[in-house]
């Protein structure tokens, strides 16, 4: 067992500000835990009673977001070199603006003829060109300030690695919640707890 003494903390408050999970670093799988969040394979730490918990911390108790799936829609015409950068450039403006684990990328890019893909602005003055891409994120409930750091993200990283224009570059955000997601085998990984 480890010695509580000896690791280094980085607290994290829950959102329920009465209790708050520690974790261990270079832990990922120790956690400390009041005991009102304790189930299963616990153990009493110290004065406090504080309680150990061995075993898989959920992506949440570990203070990371639930990954986002995206949805590229484009103009055809882009090289694989193309979309693989624009797809790296969005994984990253992603990663910076919701903290998900880095690990985690669900990406699905459409191409379409230029015919097919209208995006006229309703008054805001903004000329679109054959860049245009449209982001469409279905994703667990965010802030309004990680969607506004998202959005500038994405124009600062397309701008950079694709050489996208900020005028050329359109998301819409969906949110929803624990139960409407299945990564696989049937199940709904965020409320099993498995996520």
């Amino acid at each position: 067992m480890l010695n509580p003494s000896l690791a280094w903390w980085t607290r994290r408050r829950n959102q329920d500000s009465s209790s708050a999970a520690v974790l261990i670093a270079d832990e990922p799988n120790f956690a400390i835990l009041s005991s009102k969040e304790c189930s299963g394979n616990c153990e009493r730490v110290g004065e406090r009673s504080l309680i150990l918990w061995a075993g898989k911390l959920s992506a949440q108790a570990r203070g990371e977001e639930a990954m986002p799936l995206l949805r590229i829609d484009a103009v055809e015409g882009r090289s694989e070199v193309d979309i693989r950068n624009l797809l790296d450039a969005m994984q990253r403006a992603v990663l910076s603006a919701f903290h998900v684990p880095q690990r985690d990328r669900y990406q699905i890019y459409h191409e379409h003829p230029q015919a097919h893909l209208v995006a006229e602005d309703t008054g805001l003055g903004i000329a679109r060109t054959k860049n245009l891409v449209m982001v469409s994120i279905v994703s667990r409930e965010r802030t309004p300030e990680m969607k506004q750091k998202l959005y500038a993200e994405l124009c600062r990283e397309l701008k950079e690695s694709c050489g996208i224009e900020a005028s050329d570059v359109i998301v819409s955000i969906v949110s929803n919640s624990a139960a409407d997601w299945s990564f696989g085998n049937g199940r709904a990984q965020f409320v099993t707890g498995e996520l």
